[in-house]
């Protein structure tokens, strides 16, 4: 048997001993089963490997456990700290709706957004603002006001478009 055959053997054997300790670490970071705890577990042993095959020869190591231990928890720490800093730099929410296909419009929307074109600009602004997913509290913030009243508002605004909606013609909104 070869140096290196030994050397994997040994190894193989230490992780299969400390496998509870390595998915411990893991699961730290992130939910057991999902995809970031499987690479993390995939990471800290491939890094246990480089570390454990860099070790000195001839060197003894008199308690494996904690060598285990330190060398898994520092990795998975610094694996997770750079996920993070690297999922900074990505912009969630990004508003994409200038990248929206405008060939199969609907033809309610349109009708909708008609509607919505004839109520006064202070209705336009608030319904405008609703749509876009802010909730009756930010917009009660923002207009410095009572959520209720917001809520109230709304609820007549639909009412205004619902009225519109049926003395309006098909062919007048074309």
């Amino acid at each position: 048997m070869t140096d290196e055959q030994y050397c994997w053997e040994q190894f193989t054997a230490m992780v299969r001993r400390h496998e509870k300790t390595i998915h411990k670490i893991g699961a730290l970071h992130y939910a057991p089963g999902s995809y970031g705890y499987s690479e993390m577990v995939c990471d800290l042993t491939t890094h246990l490997w480089l570390a454990y095959r860099d070790l000195p020869e001839g060197t003894v190591n008199r308690d494996e456990e904690a060598w285990v231990f330190t060398v898994v928890y520092r990795k998975a720490l610094n694996l997770a700290r750079n996920e993070h800093r690297r999922q900074q730099h990505f912009v969630y929410g990004a508003d994409l709706t200038g990248l929206a296909d405008t060939d199969d419009r609907d033809p309610y929307v349109d009708r909708f957004y008609h509607l919505v074109e004839r109520l006064d600009s202070a209705d336009q602004e608030l319904i405008t603002m609703y749509l876009d997913g802010k909730s009756t509290k930010e917009l009660a913030k923002s207009l410095n006001t009572r959520q209720l009243t917001v809520q109230r508002r709304i609820a007549k605004i639909r009412e205004t478009i619902e009225k519109l909606n049926k003395t309006i013609k098909e062919d007048d909104y074309d």
